[in-house]
This record gives C-alpha cells, sequence and structure tokens, in this order.
C-alpha cells in the first residue's frame, strides 16, 4: 500500500484539502451544470487598474491571434533582431 506520494502522507493531503474546501465555498450546481467561482484575490485584481489595462491587452492579443493577424512580418523581424544581439553578446 503506498501511503505516501512526493513526501506528501494521504493523511496530510487531505487535512489540506478538507481545509481548502473550508477556506472557499464552492457554489451548489446540478449536476451537468457549469459553475465558475472566484476567490477574493482574483477580485481584488479585476478591480486593480494596472489589472485591467494587462487584461485588456490580453483579451486584444487573443483576438489577433484568433484572426491570425497577430504575427506579422514587422514583428518576426523585430524579434529576430533582438534574439540576434543577444546572440553577439
Amino acid at each position: 500500500m503506498i501511503d505516501h506520494v512526493a513526501g506528501v502522507s494521504q493523511q496530510a493531503a487531505a487535512t489540506a484539502l478538507g481545509k481548502a474546501k473550508q477556506r472557499y465555498e464552492f457554489p451548489k450546481t446540478a449536476r451537468g451544470e457549469d459553475c465558475l467561482a472566484l476567490s477574493s484575490d482574483v477580485m481584488r485584481v479585476r478591480s486593480d487598474p494596472a489589472s485591467a489595462a494587462r487584461l485588456k491587452k490580453i483579451s486584444a492579443i487573443r483576438a489577433e491571434l484568433n484572426a491570425g493577424t497577430y504575427l506579422t512580418p514587422q514583428k518576426l523581424d523585430r524579434a529576430l533582431d533582438r534574439a540576434l544581439d543577444e546572440l553577439a553578446q
């Protein structure tokens, strides 16, 4: 019988899981329904102006990736120039 994985006993893992379940309140949903529970840390980050700007930029990049317009010849040239500069040092 295995009672330790990566140095953690089954009892310690069960205790940590129990504490995590107590820390976060998981909403009850009907079987088959999707649910998203956000921690207070996520809510704090979402209200930070710098984080909002970062999320907006990430959203714009994802849209460009989905549209196939993110990778441009100019971006490739810039990346290649930076890589060559790094190798030259």
